[in-house]
């Protein structure tokens, strides 16, 4: 493995900043971050079938998490409130949607932020860490009918 410089000629395995670290054959090493975040989905999905709660609804909120993650082009250790309420507001979906998004990503960030897992210094290692479970702490829409 060695730095090398950019700028100058094709991007470096499609790395961004001054410098890369690539393999002799001119390749970059694998981000670590899909695989944490694939790590974190699993042992979430193994802590809500552990709370017995249906397959149908694990895959909706894994699918929402890898979603909201796709739309802001940044790891769920990176994610901002400011991102998520840009998202929910552009987003044009039914009140009982949003609700739905908003606790699907609340509850994956409490996950992610519980010490007992472990999640929080692995984040930290890719340069970041949880948003928390605070994401949207008093910004949850209300309930329909309820200011």
């Amino acid at each position: 493995m060695h730095l090398a410089a950019r700028g100058r000629g094709p991007a470096v395995g499609g790395r961004r900043g001054v410098l890369a670290l690539v393999g002799a054959d001119g390749a970059a090493p694998p981000s670590p971050e899909p695989g944490l975040l694939e790590d974190m989905l699993a042992g979430w999905r193994r802590q809500q079938q552990a709370r017995r709660l249906s397959e149908r609804l694990i895959g909706e909120r894994a699918r929402l998490v890898r979603r909201f993650t796709a739309a802001t082009g940044c790891w769920p250790w990176q994610w901002t409130a400011a991102q998520a309420e840009a998202w929910i507001a552009s987003g044009g979906w039914a009140h009982s949607t949003v609700r739905s998004y908003q606790g699907a990503l609340a509850v994956f960030l409490e996950y992610a932020c519980d010490p007992r897992y472990g999640w929080v210094a692995g984040c930290e290692q890719a340069g970041g860490r949880p948003a928390g479970p605070g994401l949207w702490r008093g910004q949850h829409c209300r309930a329909r009918g309820r200011l």
